[in-house]
């Protein structure tokens, strides 16, 4: 028997559409093995995570950290870290400064879309998410205008 898993998978606490719990109730109806949830800067769904798949999958606990590469030119790099201590002070340290920096970055890309016409606020954007606000929460507010 082929055992399948999945080792990059976003809940809502990133630019996923599901709750950790409803990842894992998706991953065990198609019989996956193990799942990894690796949202983008943030290991807050990890609990509801390892809450909702104890006794039904393997879990593996991860993260995606973006970062930026600048030898011939700036390239984004997101790096996924799996089976990784999620409750890691210098990890956390490190990923609120992180997310600090993404706020600043979505603002200043909001601000940019304002200058050229579009009437949306960081706040909209915002609503849309639940933790960290990426690229999707800003096109669904655009859509919503």
């Amino acid at each position: 028997m082929k055992e399948f898993v999945d080792l990059h998978c976003h809940s809502y606490y990133s630019d996923g559409e599901d709750s950790p719990t409803e990842l894992v109730k998706r991953a065990t109806t198609i019989k996956l093995q193990a799942l990894a949830l690796t949202d983008h800067g943030t290991v807050r769904g990890i609990p509801e995570f390892l809450h909702a798949s104890k006794g039904k999958i393997d879990a593996i606990v991860g993260v995606e950290i973006s970062c930026e590469q600048s030898k011939e030119g700036v390239k984004d790099i997101h790096l996924v870290g799996l089976f990784i201590d999620h409750t890691n002070t210098k990890l956390l340290s490190f990923l609120q400064q992180a997310q600090r920096q993404r706020i600043v970055h979505k603002q200043a890309v909001i601000q940019k879309l304002q200058e050229l016409g579009f009437k949306i606020t960081f706040e909209e954007a915002a609503s849309f998410g639940k933790g960290e606000i990426g690229r999707p929460h800003i096109a669904k507010a655009l859509i919503h205008k």
